[in-house]
């Protein structure tokens, strides 16, 4: 239950006083192309001190699922940490969107319940701000709990994160 390679870079790209919910773009990751290719994201926005989305596999099928990128907008200052190959999600479901009308392979959940799994990187942000975060992460195994998780946590206020991947075949 591990990734096949995972590299985390901090892309910031800083707009004061954006807010991610009035965005009409996950953010500025372009996955490739292809008849095999199912492009994917998932949003979510809330006030309040905490918010955490996963991905994650399909207990069958679902086809190799890459996490491109991230995107979190906070507030006020902010921590946003990932994990991987927690306890498998279970509440409460998000939509996870098709951008080329094929349906992906994978499920989402925000307000996660997933176990805590491996820590991999945690990092402060600044408050009025959106940030997108390049991941190169690869689901591969049909298991719930392969999955990846961005955990975002601060005083109180508007949260925003969003997920952009795409999946190889079926």
């Amino acid at each position: 239950m591990s990734f096949e390679k995972l590299r985390i870079t901090t892309l910031a790209l800083l707009f004061s006083a954006l807010s991610f919910a009035q965005s009409s773009s996950v953010s500025p990751c372009v996955p490739p192309t292809g008849s095999n290719i199912t492009r994917w994201f998932t949003s979510y926005s809330k006030t309040g001190t905490s918010s955490a989305v996963t991905v994650q596999k399909p207990a069958t099928g679902g086809g190799t699922q890459y996490v491109q990128c991230v995107t979190v907008s906070c507030e006020l200052a902010c921590t946003v940490a990932f994990s991987q190959n927690g306890t498998a999600a279970s509440a409460t479901a998000l939509t996870v969107n098709g951008l080329n009308a094929a349906t992906p392979g994978l499920t989402a959940w925000r307000d996660s319940n997933a176990g805590a799994g491996t820590a991999l990187a945690s990092w402060p942000q600044g408050a009025a701000s959106a940030t997108t975060y390049i991941i190169e992460a690869v689901l591969t195994q049909n298991s719930t709990a392969n999955n990846f998780t961005t955990t975002v946590t601060m005083a109180s206020g508007a949260i925003g994160v969003g997920v952009k991947g795409y999946q190889v075949g079926p």
